[in-house]
């Protein structure tokens, strides 16, 4: 049975041994295109660590010569107030609100 690596995307760690020793994957970029492990809704923030080592291991290098994937920022910024009612009121006080204008407040 095959271990899931990318819960986001199912990927398993017999497609990424796969893209390494067939297709010759060889850094974090190579199986995101290959495989789309790390491009699903965690962005790779929960597989990455397995995938990192997955490469090591197939790869037989030192993990130091294996570089982190890139973090990329949202295309355009999102005002609170497309997240959420900015005349909602919560029963609980400390709660981050959007306020009417596109910045948050503290209730």
């Amino acid at each position: 049975m095959a271990l899931v690596i990318c819960r986001c995307e199912q990927i398993t760690d017999d497609e990424i041994k796969a893209a390494i020793s067939e297709s010759g994957a060889r850094t974090h970029r190579d199986l995101r295109l290959m495989t789309r492990a790390g491009m699903g809704a965690c962005q790779g923030r929960c597989c990455e660590g397995l995938v990192r080592k997955m490469l090591v291991q197939e790869l037989k290098v030192d993990p130091a010569t294996i570089k982190p994937p890139r973090s990329r920022v949202p295309l355009r910024p999102v005002p609170t107030t497309a997240v959420g009612d900015p005349n909602e009121t919560l029963p609980y006080p400390g709660v981050v609100l959007p306020s009417g204008k596109g910045q948050s407040v503290i209730v």
